[in-house]
C-alpha cells in the first residue's frame, strides 16, 4: 500500500514526465489513472480457492470461511475507523491536558469563584426583581389600555356631544328663522286678507267705498276698521246687513289667500240683508265666490226672481222637507216655486 501511494504521488508530479515531453497533459493523466487502477487491484486471482480443513464439520467449515472473509474485508475498515477515533481522542486529550496546564491554582481562582458566586446571587436577585417589574409593567399596560379605551370613549362622546350641540344650534337657528319667516308670512297674509276684505266688502256693501282699510293685529287678530275720513269704527257699530257682508267678505278673503279651491257653503245668506244688499250679493258675489258654492236658502231669500238671475250658474237644486213621522228630511229635486207650480197644475187637473 505504501509503494502504491508513493507511485501514485510520483505519477502526479510533473517532473516524472520530463523525459517524455511529447506526451500531452490528457495522455499523462490517462496513463496515471490506469497505473493507479492496476496498483489498487488485487495481485492474486479473484477466483475463490477451496480450503480443505480436516476433521471439520460443514458448519464449522462455513464459519471459518466467513471469519476469513470478514478478516479480509470488514475488519480492516473497522480497524481503520477505530484508529481514527483513537487518534481524535488522543488529540482531544492533549488539548485538555494543555488547557489544564494553563489553569491557575485554587488560591488564585478562589476569589474569582467567590466573586462569580456573588455575581450569580446578584443575577438571581436581579432576575427576581425583573420578574416583579415585568408583572408591574403588565399591570400598568392593562391600566394604560383601560385608560385609552376610556379616553377613546370620552373623545367619541365629545365628538357626539359636539355634533349634538351643532344640531341643537342649527335647530335653534332654524327655529329663529322659522319664527322670523312666520312673522313675515303672517304679516304678508294679513296684508293680503285685509286688501281682499276691503275689496269684497265695498263690492257687496250698498255704501260704496265705505271702508278704506282694515287693520288686523297679528297678536290677537283683533280687527280695526278705518273709513274714508280715517275714522275708525268698531264692528259692533255696523248694521245687521253690514255685519252679514262683513262675515262673508272675511270668509272670501280667507279662502282666496289660502290658495286652494275650497267649496263655499252659505246658510241663509240673505236673511239679514235688505233688498239692495241682497241684489248686490246675488249679482256680485254668489256666482263668483268659488268654483263650487252651496247655498242653504229659505223660500223668502232666493225667490223666483233671484233663482232666474242665478240660473246660468246653478247646477243642481233640491228641496229638503222634514218628515215628522220619519223624523228625517226628504230630498226632492227642484225648487220652492217649481214645486208650487207643479202642485197648482195638479190641482187644476
Amino acid at each position: 500500500q505504501e509503494t502504491s501511494e508513493r507511485i501514485t504521488t510520483q505519477l502526479a508530479d510533473e517532473s516524472f514526465w520530463t523525459d517524455m515531453p511529447n506526451l500531452d497533459h490528457t495522455t499523462r493523466k490517462l496513463l496515471a489513472s490506469k497505473v493507479t487502477h492496476l496498483l489498487k487491484s488485487p495481485t492474486e486471482s479473484q477466483e475463490s480457492k477451496q480450503i480443505f480443513v480436516h476433521d471439520l464439520s460443514p458448519p464449522d467449515h462455513q464459519k471459518i470461511i466467513r471469519w476469513i472473509d470478514q478478516s479480509l474485508n470488514d475488519i480492516p475498515s473497522e480497524i481503520k475507523e477505530l484508529v481514527t477515533n483513537v487518534e481524535n481522542l488522543v488529540r482531544e486529550l492533549r488539548q485538555v491536558e494543555e488547557s489544564l496546564s494553563r489553569v491557575p491554582p485554587d488560591e488564585a481562582i478562589g476569589p474569582v469563584i467567590q466573586q462569580m458566586n456573588s455575581i450569580h446571587q446578584q443575577l438571581g436577585d436581579k432576575k427576581h426583581e425583573m420578574g416583579r417589574l415585568e408583572q408591574e409593567v403588565k399591570h400598568v399596560e392593562f391600566k394604560l389600555r383601560d385608560r385609552e379605551r376610556r379616553l377613546d370613549k370620552l373623545e367619541s362622546d365629545q365628538v357626539q356631544a359636539h355634533a349634538t350641540r351643532e344640531r341643537i344650534d342649527l335647530a335653534e337657528k332654524i327655529r329663529e328663522s322659522l319664527a322670523q319667516f312666520s312673522v313675515i308670512l303672517r304679516q304678508r297674509k294679513i296684508r293680503e286678507i285685509s286688501e281682499i276684505f276691503v275689496e269684497v266688502f265695498n263690492q257687496l256693501s250698498t255704501k260704496r267705498n265705505l271702508i278704506t282699510s282694515v287693520e288686523i293685529h297679528p297678536d290677537n287678530f283683533s280687527i280695526t276698521i278705518s273709513r274714508q275720513n280715517d275714522t275708525r269704527i268698531s264692528k259692533e257699530l255696523l248694521s245687521a246687513g253690514e255685519k252679514q257682508v262683513y262675515a262673508i267678505s272675511m270668509l272670501v278673503a280667507l279662502a282666496r289667500v289660502s290658495g286652494k279651491p275650497l267649496p263655499f257653503m252659505i246658510d241663509t245668506p240673505l236673511a239679514r240683508l235688505d233688498t239692495e244688499h241682497r241684489s248686490n250679493l246675488v249679482s256680485e258675489f254668489l256666482p263668483y265666490a268659488s268654483h263650487q258654492v252651496i247655498i242653504f236658502s229659505t223660500d223668502t231669500e232666493i225667490d223666483k226672481n233671484y233663482f232666474h238671475e242665478l240660473e246660468v250658474s246653478i247646477s243642481r237644486s233640491y228641496i229638503l222637507n222634514y218628515d215628522q213621522k220619519e223624523e228625517s228630511s226628504i230630498v226632492t229635486s227642484g225648487y220652492f216655486w217649481q214645486l208650487r207650480e207643479e202642485l197648482g197644475k195638479n190641482k187644476l187637473q
